[in-house]
């Protein structure tokens, strides 16, 4: 009982002190793989309020593909380059979080070297891009700023993760590409939360034609958002439990 007694205080005093090393709850707002049932190939994806479901895809928009990077994961393909129709999907946000949590994995073909461009947009509602552009590699934007992260090329046939880390609490986020730390920057909203998050393939440049031949699949978003305990409830917590445990060192003495 003493050891059980010594423990809570310890406990207590970890979580009094470092309320960061507790466990975050783990939010998720959208979890889409473009699996079946919940979507089927040759369609358009399903649209819904669902974690599994994309909120609207514009008309002629993107189809299911029964492949991923030449694998059988079925995935949403952006292809059939036409300067005169984006293909877009949109995920509404406006959760009221200070901090989100997306990724994504990208795989491309043709796209290299091309007037095309597939662009992930945070409406805040001001928008700040993240593209594969098939100029200038991958790169971001953010309006009123000149402080961009240095582009970096991307190869075509090859499997990209996009991890970013928005953190609104602190006017910032960072962006990993495949594991490794593309930059991070001042990431503020002109309103206060970020209202949705869109991905659209389309021409960057005015003399885009047809392309047909260029590939754009994407898969597996991830939207979440962390919720860490606040300081005073994990107080209340380890003092309850200190108490517990008196109570109970307390009575056993008194039995013994």
């Amino acid at each position: 009982m003493k050891n059980s007694f010594l423990f809570a205080a310890t406990m207590a005093g970890v979580f009094a002190l470092n309320p960061a090393s507790t466990i975050a709850d783990i939010i998720t707002h959208y979890d889409i793989d473009f699996e079946s049932p919940t979507h089927t190939v040759g369609l358009e994806p399903n649209a819904g309020s669902n974690p599994d479901q994309v909120t609207s895809v514009n008309a002629n928009g993107p189809i299911i593909s029964s492949t991923f990077a030449g694998n059988t994961n079925q995935s949403l393909l952006f292809d059939r380059g036409n300067p005169d129709n984006s293909k877009k999907i949109t995920l509404e946000m406006g959760q009221g979080y200070d901090n989100y949590q997306l990724s994504y994995d990208v795989y491309t073909e043709n796209l290299v070297d091309s007037l095309y461009v597939f662009t992930l947009l945070a409406d805040t509602p001001s928008v700040r891009n993240l593209s594969f552009h098939g100029s200038s590699g991958i790169d971001e934007f953010r309006p009123s700023t000149s402080d961009f992260i240095a582009s970096q090329p991307f190869l075509d046939a090859t499997t990209y993760n996009i991890l970013i880390d928005y953190d609104l609490k602190a006017s910032q986020y960072s962006i990993w590409v495949n594991n490794v730390i593309f930059g991070s920057a001042e990431f503020t909203t002109s309103g206060d939360d970020i209202e949705s998050f869109r991905f659209s393939y389309s021409n960057w440049h005015g003399s885009a034609g047809i392309a047909p031949d260029i590939i754009v699949q994407l898969d597996n978003i991830l939207v979440t958002s962390q919720v860490v305990p606040e300081p005073g409830t994990l107080f209340l917590l380890s003092c309850g439990l200190v108490g517990l445990c008196l109570r109970r060192f307390e009575g056993a003495k008194n039995v013994g």
